[in-house]
């Protein structure tokens, strides 16, 4: 019985000593452990600061060739790097008097006009001056309501000098204004002529929304000065059938300008598919093919009347029916019908 309970005893000291000796390993573990994480962290920062350094002495390398670079560009010679760096624009030409007065930033600005923030970054990076006021330059296709407003309360001074109404007038628009800085209200008025390019105005998709199209009506109705440039506007965006054919019923009742002339000749399909636009204009309808209203963009029944009407030759009248679009049977018909008229 006693040896059993050394035997007890003895079992029960092993269990108390080897749990000891698993402890003290792994404290010993847990510090190496901790050492090790240490030394990681220590390392990670070696690194990271290795890499720091490296990343300064880069950035150090990269202001230097920076400001090599910087010395070299000026007001000169930076369109010459702009062009490289893919930036969206548009073409708008500076052909015209005062051309060699307008700066390089506004022709810039212009240019690159839908990439004008970051033209306007570049200009800060490498110190090239422009005016404060050129941040707000708006061209004329971008325009808001109160432009445009204001644009249709005083059309009588939408006039560009010498004539150069859709072209060759930047020149005119910039001195006009940078004269008041970018300030087109100052610039109606203070001004007899504001000088804005109707080629970049008609450009303004709010004008053939229904409220801006009714302005151009009514002003074209109400025989305003310079509302005749209205008629252009097909050149420069699409209007529908509907808006054309109101422009139709305000063209001049005797003498066409060359405005509505190629108005007319832009919209001749229209006359022949619409009797009411004819018989507006049925007694202005001709046989020279470089007339305002050609007798071959009429409907048939037009055409028919113009031609027994006429006081043509006989061989004249015949050929002006070999031109309609209709079938041998129909011309036969109409020559006899011609015919019986003259005996």
């Amino acid at each position: 019985m006693y040896s059993n309970y050394e035997d007890e005893n003895e079992q029960g000291f092993e269990s108390r000593f080897m749990a000891l000796v698993n402890l003290e390993v792994e404290k010993r573990v847990k510090e190496h452990s901790d050492e090790l994480e240490s030394l990681k962290e220590m390392n990670k920062l070696y690194q990271q600061k290795i890499t720091d350094l490296r990343l300064s002495s880069k950035k150090l390398e990269q202001i230097g060739l920076f400001e090599a670079l910087k010395s070299k560009i000026n007001k000169e010679n930076i369109s010459e790097l702009i062009k490289h760096l893919d930036l969206k624009s548009i073409s708008i030409s500076f052909d015209g008097m005062h051309n060699d007065e307008v700066p390089q930033w506004f022709k810039l600005i212009v240019k690159y006009y839908p990439d004008k923030d970051k033209i306007f970054a570049l200009f800060d990076l490498f110190d090239i001056e422009y005016p404060q006021w050129a941040k707000s330059y708006k061209l004329p296709f971008d325009y808001g309501k109160d432009e445009l407003n204001m644009i249709f309360s005083k059309l009588h001074k939408m006039y560009v000098c010498n004539g150069c109404i859709y072209d060759h007038n930047m020149g005119f628009h910039y001195t006009y204004i940078s004269r008041h800085k970018g300030n087109l209200e100052n610039l109606f008025e203070k001004e007899s002529y504001v000088e804005i390019p109707w080629n970049l105005l008609l450009l303004n998709p709010l004008l053939i929304q229904d409220e801006y199209f009714k302005l151009i009506i009514d002003s074209i109705a109400k025989k305003e000065s310079q509302s005749e440039y209205f008629f252009k506007i097909q050149d420069y965006q699409q209007i529908s059938d509907k808006q054309a054919k109101e422009l139709f019923n305000y063209l001049p009742k005797k003498k066409l300008f060359e405005v509505h002339r190629v108005f007319v000749k832009n919209n001749a399909s229209l006359i022949s598919t619409n009797s009411d636009l004819a018989e507006q204009f049925k007694d202005q309808m001709t046989d020279n093919q470089y007339g305002d209203f050609y007798y071959l963009n009429f409907p048939f029944k037009y055409q028919k009347e113009f031609i027994l009407k006429s006081n043509f030759r006989t061989d004249s009248k015949i050929e002006m029916i070999n031109k309609l679009n209709i079938s041998k049977d129909e011309k036969l018909k109409l020559i006899i019908e011609m015919s019986s008229k003259l005996i």
